[in-house]
């Protein structure tokens, strides 16, 4: 049989990038993250398609497919993680049961007591969030950021480039 693919290769490697743009007043601004080296022919051949075909879907499929390359293992926090509580144990008896507190797994996979407020501002802290956590935030919430097409267009190619172990423009 005949295998495809480099699925059971060396780890992509990752890079450290920066995006500058310009917040609501004018003011030069930068998001500085670390992107996972690959690619990814589905996303890739859905935006090509979606180029050829003037589609409105360009800029979203773009920014999902960065999405999905930001690294989520350079912080603390991954991006799905939220303070999910755990179930009551079952088998307290009644003095156990009059102290019990809600409890959370962190994302350190140690338990913590909600009520420890300083813990929870730890996780909250964008500077323990990984790349991915704190790109979804800054492409989702952040409405004064003014981010250039063609700069989300450069980190693509940029990607691109690395993953295939090739520049993608030719050079002068």
């Amino acid at each position: 049989m005949k295998t495809f693919g480099k699925h059971n290769t060396r780890p992509a490697p990752r890079e450290a990038f920066e995006l500058k743009y310009m917040d609501a007043s004018d003011k030069p601004q930068i998001f500085a993250g670390q992107i996972v080296v690959r690619s990814s022919g589905n996303d890739l051949a859905n935006i090509l398609q979606a180029v050829k075909t003037s589609s409105p879907d360009v800029v979203p499929q773009l920014i999902r497919l960065l999405t999905k390359l930001m690294d989520d293992s350079d912080g603390v926090v991954p991006r799905k993680w939220a303070p999910d509580l755990l179930d009551k144990p079952v088998d307290l008896d009644e003095d156990e049961l009059a102290e019990w507190e809600p409890h959370y797994r962190g994302p350190d996979g140690l338990l913590y007591a909600v009520s420890d407020e300083d813990v929870l501002a730890k996780w909250n802290d964008v500077a323990n969030w990984s790349t991915r956590r704190r790109w979804v935030e800054f492409m989702e919430e952040d409405d004064d950021a003014v981010i250039e097409l063609e700069d989300l267009m450069s980190i693509m190619e940029w990607v691109i480039g690395l993953a295939s172990e090739r520049p993608t423009r030719p050079r002068a």
